[in-house]
């Protein structure tokens, strides 16, 4: 690539530009408890990409649930998540941002997180500076499959 030729910055949310992985897992374990699921915190950051329904999927077929509890799952996560995490963006992310703007390069969020969860109020700063936010719910391969970066 010569000097010039990136056009554009595709950065995934999770774990890129928001430090959300401890309050993550720390939800996911909490709800998997009810379950008798111990979430072991080194296997669940080596599933760090798959959103929640591929990763509900793997941990409720190792552990013989039923598949029908994802939806729910997935619900009180969530609501568990938005309540209790500590959210913010690593250092240097804003002035990535305010760099890409003065360049004129375009930039996309590609996240295997949900669209809600981009634009809560802690979020939507700095996510509104993106031209484009592509999130699992808008292709039918999600990450980590290629699907939503192409």
């Amino acid at each position: 690539m010569n000097k010039g030729d990136c056009k554009a910055i595709l950065c995934d949310f999770d774990g890129v530009l928001g430090v959300t992985g401890q309050d993550n897992y720390k939800a996911w374990s909490t709800i998997l408890l009810e379950f008798d699921i111990a979430l072991n915190e080194e296997e669940y950051f080596l599933t760090e990409g798959k959103n929640s329904p591929q990763l509900l999927r793997e941990i409720l077929t190792e552990h013989g649930h039923s598949l029908d509890l994802i939806p729910k799952l997935i619900e009180k996560k969530q609501a568990l998540y938005t309540t209790s995490n500590s959210f913010s963006f690593y250092p240097g992310t804003t002035e990535l941002i305010d760099l890409a703007k003065r360049k004129s390069l375009k930039l996309g969020v590609v996240s295997g997180g949900s669209q809600n969860r981009l634009t809560k109020p802690e979020a939507i700063k700095v996510i509104s500076n993106f031209d484009t936010i592509i999130t699992a719910a808008d292709t039918d391969n999600a990450k980590p499959a290629p699907d939503p970066y192409l």
